[in-house]
């Protein structure tokens, strides 16, 4: 059996030969420990872009005026904070200083 074991940083996969392997960003363990803000973000991101797209169709269209208004203040809406979540959690991938998974919001189920 090969035994496998995660560095201090956490990005190798440390074989029994000493071999180095480089995970892939899904696979991290601080992702999957942060399984729900990497859902939200992409999410966000996703719903975003798609409203953003929906009113610029609506214009091209000629549905214009306030339906496409809708659409580019709900894109944003989402858009905004999704970024932001997902800028702030590929910088704490990197290990940029001032970024890490500790300091994002903590949404507990159990209250302390």
């Amino acid at each position: 059996t090969t035994l496998m074991s995660f560095e201090e940083d956490d990005r190798y996969l440390i074989g029994a030969d000493g071999s180095r392997t480089v995970l892939p960003w899904f696979k991290d363990p601080r992702i999957r420990e942060n399984c729900r803000y990497v859902a939200i973000a992409i999410a966000l991101d996703l719903s975003g872009i798609g409203l953003l797209i929906v009113g610029i169709l609506c214009e091209v269209i000629g549905f214009g005026g306030q339906r496409s208004v809708v659409f580019f203040v709900l894109g944003a809406i989402c858009l905004l904070p999704g970024l932001y979540v997902t800028v702030y959690i590929i910088r704490a991938l990197r290990g940029d200083v001032g970024y890490a998974f500790g300091r994002l919001p903590a949404y507990d189920d159990d209250p302390e």
